[in-house]
């Protein structure tokens, strides 16, 4: 059925020619979240199952790094095949049931509390790629989400049409596919800090100095990790908008979508305390929506998200070619060299530079439709995530077009995101995030040992006026109130951290 080589191996995958055994619940049918409701295990392989297992527990072993005898008992924990219908569930966070809303489905609700969100708004004043840029054509993280989200709703409802098959007997549409992948993307970046991708490992290693230098023996484990992914599932679960209440109340489809790494930071698979989507404080939250999903009470076996994968590649076009297209407008890049770069991927070197992008991205487009159909069976198989993406196949679908997109990246790696402009803001947002939690933790940690802001000192005191929307209450457990200085830092705009940064060393700056 699949031209491309499958990851998986066969006793995870339906054979052609062999019938599955299905059950799909129906929208509205009643739930049952204590256990798996969807078998498709080919008629005729539970004696291979029963009496020649052993080789095929072994690799799955080696997939979970657990012991045999483990993985014996999480292999019958595991759904035989993820329920389409659950996947996608209308239900809201901390809900039993989806709510009547006769004038937007629940995903459309979902893209406008995203859009009337707080820290949706701040990501126009927080860098993409380049911060602070004097030429307002560039993308900022803004731009970048909207334009993710375009791209992710089309990518989502050409992606769902080639597999409808498969949601038709779920009570699934493409344009439900579409709308969630939109509503993931507009998420995906919420929790990006100030100064992006630099201000992620700021915020980390500044951490890793003041836990121990204030002698926090009872810090939680992961505090020092940060990680905008992980921040992002704070924010709409947890802290805006109906803070320490479920959040934004988003459904469990949205919030499955757009968990990209469904692990925490101590988790094997977090590259060094980072790509990680859960804190310790939302461990919970967590649990709860892979519960909900997939009928999983370990949250350590979760799998992704059938449109996460759709968000990420989304993504992953969108940047890839608005970066370049922004390193024009910098001078960084030639407009021939972009020519040179992306008339492969559009498939026509002739036209603007703006023409260019826009028939690159919708041949990406469809090539990633086309490769989340040919892996439909591993996406959809219920194992564990444990890496890759889809566009990491594009050369095996097209050999030209995946050497152009590699050779856009390559020179996006090597002449943009090392550029000397972009360095040097990023190593003065270092110094920047140092002096902004070198107040706010300290202030943090003063208040959860006092729970009274009159009687800290009046330093910690005027500090909280600085915490914003993120000012923590008495009334918290103490890994809250100081993971609130983490939530005020990263939540600052790259303007206001750099005018809150100058002002704290008595330097008199416009905001």
């Amino acid at each position: 059925m699949n031209h491309l080589q499958p990851r998986l191996g066969k006793a995870h995958r339906l054979e052609p020619g062999k019938p599955p055994v299905v059950r799909t619940m129906r929208r509205g049918e009643e739930e049952d979240h204590a256990q798996p409701v969807l078998s498709l295990t080919p008629q005729g392989d539970k004696e291979k199952e029963a009496h020649g297992a052993r080789p095929q527990m072994t690799a799955f072993c080696r997939q979970l790094g657990v012991g045999l005898a483990r993985a014996a008992r999480l292999r019958h924990t595991l759904p035989a095949m993820l329920d389409l219908a659950r996947a996608f569930s209308r239900v809201r966070f901390g809900e039993t049931a989806p709510r009547d809303e006769p004038h937007r489905d629940a995903f459309q609700r979902d893209q406008d509390r995203i859009t009337y969100a707080r820290p949706f708004r701040r990501l126009q004043a927080k860098t993409q790629v380049h911060p602070l840029p004097h030429d307002s054509h560039v993308r900022n993280r803004l731009v970048h989400t909207l334009e993710v989200a375009s791209v992710g709703r089309s990518l989502g409802v050409l992606a769902a049409g080639r597999i409808e098959h498969l949601l038709e007997p779920a009570g699934i549409t493409p344009q439900e596919v579409g709308a969630v992948v939109r509503a993931a993307c507009m998420v995906h970046d919420i929790g990006n800090p100030t100064f992006g991708h630099a201000g992620e490992e700021a915020i980390a290693a500044a951490l890793a100095r003041l836990i121990p230098e204030h002698r926090v023996n009872d810090a939680p484990a992961d505090l020092a990790h940060f990680d905008g992914n992980a921040q992002g599932f704070r924010i709409v679960t947890k802290i805006d908008m109906h803070r320490m209440d479920r959040g934004l109340r988003l459904t469990y489809a949205t919030l499955g979508a757009m968990l990209k790494y469904p692990w925490g930071a101590l988790d094997e698979r977090s590259r060094r305390g980072t790509k990680f989507c859960v804190f310790a404080t939302e461990a919970q939250a967590f649990a709860d929506v892979v519960r909900h999903l997939y009928g999983l009470d370990d949250p350590a076996l979760a799998p992704r998200h059938p449109a996460t994968w759709l968000m990420e590649a989304a993504d992953d076009i969108a940047y890839t070619i608005a970066d370049l297209e922004d390193a024009v407008d910098l001078g960084i890049v030639s407009a021939r060299e972009f020519v040179e770069l992306v008339g492969p991927i559009a498939g026509r070197r002739d036209g603007s530079v703006a023409s260019l992008r826009g028939q690159a991205i919708g041949r990406l487009i469809d090539a990633a439709a086309e490769l989340f159909a040919a892996r439909i069976d591993e996406i959809l198989a219920g194992e564990p995530y444990r890496g890759g993406a889809l566009l990491d196949d594009l050369a095996a679908l097209d050999a030209t077009l995946g050497e152009a997109f590699h050779a856009a990246r390559r020179t996006n790696e090597t002449r943009v995101y090392g550029h000397d402009r972009k360095v040097g803001f990023e190593l003065a947002a270092d110094e920047i995030i140092d002096t902004v939690l070198d107040l706010l933790f300290p202030a943090a940690l003063a208040f959860a040992e006092t729970r009274d802001a009159e009687k800290l000192p009046r330093r910690y005191r005027q500090a909280l006026a600085i915490f914003g929307d993120y000012r923590p209450d008495p009334a918290w457990p103490r890994e809250e109130i100081l993971r609130s200085a983490i939530d005020a830092t990263a939540g600052m705009t790259d303007p206001y951290a750099t005018f809150i940064a100058a002002r704290l060393r008595g330097i008199d700056v416009p905001l």
